[in-house]
């Protein structure tokens, strides 16, 4: 995708009349913004001279199932499926990848607004995280593994 440089703004119009056990968000990797998107279903965002190079892979929508707090996606033709329990977590979340092998994965936590707040590696496909610190609220925890290519991101309540 080649953006020019200038503002844009990204409407989603459609986000009212889908399941509504599925939480719907636009994460900014360039900004390391998270928008969930039934709450603000547009998006501002500039392109200049430091960020036109990098529109690929700059925008990327997350669906997320309110029920499970799981997410899944495609890896090697399997689905492998991210797991945050429990939801909401009090001390401890545990994060879980199934269908899939990992040696070592990137595991970062972000508050509502996309700041960091907790990072840490994860070897294998489960870790347990001491979340005691961080106030109550909305948070995202995300894995990624650079071996396979996988990113998922899941939110979760502390």
């Amino acid at each position: 995708m080649v953006l020019n440089q200038g503002n844009y703004n990204l409407s989603f119009n459609q986000i009212e009349g889908f399941d509504s056990d599925i939480n719907i968000y636009l994460k900014d990797n360039y900004n390391n913004t998270i928008t969930d998107l039934r709450v603000n279903n547009t998006y501002s965002f500039n392109v200049d001279s430091k960020t036109e190079s990098v529109a690929d892979g700059r925008l990327e929508l997350i669906f997320v199932n309110k029920t499970t707090s799981s997410v899944e996606s495609v890896l090697a033709g399997r689905k492998a499926t991210m797991s945050v329990y429990p939801n909401p977590a009090v001390d401890i979340l545990n994060v879980e990848i199934t269908n899939a092998s990992f040696k070592q994965s990137e595991v970062n936590i972000y508050n509502v607004s996309g700041v960091e707040v907790m990072n840490s590696n994860m070897l294998g496909n489960k870790k347990s995280i001491d979340v005691q610190k961080l106030s109550s609220g909305v948070y995202f925890v995300k894995v990624s593994n650079l071996e396979t290519g996988y990113c998922n991101t899941v939110k979760f309540v502390k």
